[in-house]
């Protein structure tokens, strides 16, 4: 089998369309499908916020999902529209994700798409609950933001058979303290490390920050200089202290894992030969959407890269 495998969209249906057609796949019987019938899609997550095209997104990918040309993975701003739309059992006053002004302004894109309709909110996020944490196939491996073996292992036990989280675990994710809480966050959202008191900066996004995400993908970056995903030139003198266990990956599977969620700039590019990261930031104007086919290669080669973009279409929005 082969695989194209597709970064994070958030809601840019018009790039997705684009990638698609650059990748050989038409639609045809209700879904879009590649003429050779070894080949297929994986999508990495995050389909919806920010982006013009969040309901056409989703139908899409849902189709593909229904018709066995593609297999898709949870992303975290799937994971938090669920919170969003669930209230806590536990506490009935609450909902599983706090309806804050930062919240909702990330989820403010898919909210204002799906609009008063709350039949099509309810299956929408359904939709989403179904979505495994992990694609853990023969060839290779696919999950949003960090393939953790140990935390990998640690959900096997709270998920089904192809990975979907059990509703009592669902719940669990949300719940801060709880082990399963921390064990999703790595999956999906990556591991972080507080930075030392004195050091900042500000995200993609004008948020100030005092943890960082860190290069779990490299060999050999165990310390908070050589791991922290940090603007080096703002911060010079970040200490090179040691990271923990979560923010290093030890993983002696050679299969090839594809993750999205980094909000990567430039031009898309390998970040490791075995491991490597396909969000170049489709939401930015200067962006694009990634996707990388895999024909069976032991070590990922940067001509397998594939990025189409607003720019390069005349795409808007």
């Amino acid at each position: 089998m082969d695989y194209d495998v597709i970064g994070d969209i958030h809601g840019h249906y018009d790039e997705l369309c684009a990638m698609l057609d650059e990748l050989g796949y038409e639609y045809r019987n209700g879904a879009f499908r590649h003429s050779h019938p070894d080949r297929m899609i994986l999508f990495l997550g995050d389909f919806i916020d920010r982006g013009p095209g969040q309901l056409e997104t989703v139908d899409a990918v849902r189709r593909m999902l229904d018709a066995g040309t593609a297999l898709a993975v949870m992303g975290n701003h799937e994971h938090g529209a669920i919170g969003w739309f669930h209230r806590d059992p536990v506490d009935p006053a609450r909902y599983l994700r706090e309806h804050g002004s930062k919240n909702r302004g990330q989820h403010a894109a898919f909210l204002a798409a799906v609009g008063d309709d709350r039949p099509l909110h309810q299956e929408l996020v359904g939709w989403m609950e179904g979505l495994p944490l992990f694609l853990d196939l023969p060839e290779v491996r696919c999950i949003h933001a960090c393939w953790h073996p140990a935390h990998v292992d640690a959900v096997r036990d709270h998920v089904d058979d192809y990975g979907v989280l059990f509703e009592d675990a669902l719940i669990d994710s949300f719940h801060k303290g709880h082990p399963l809480r921390e064990t999703v966050d790595i999956l999906i959202r990556g591991p972080e490390v507080d930075l030392p008191e004195g050091f900042g900066f500000h995200d993609h996004a004008g948020q100030h920050r005092t943890k960082s995400r860190v290069r779990w993908w490299v060999d050999g970056a165990r310390t908070l200089r050589s791991g922290a995903i940090t603007d080096y030139e703002a911060m010079p003198d970040l200490p090179d202290l040691p990271l923990s266990n979560d923010c290093v990956v030890d993983d002696d599977d050679p299969r090839p894992v594809f993750f999205g969620h980094y909000w990567f700039d430039g031009a898309p590019e390998l970040v490791s030969p075995r491991r490597t990261c396909l969000d170049f930031s489709v939401a930015k104007e200067s962006g694009v959407l990634c996707a990388y086919t895999w024909r069976g290669e032991p070590e990922l080669t940067a001509d397998h890269l594939t990025s189409v973009g607003r720019r390069q279409f005349g795409l808007t929005g």
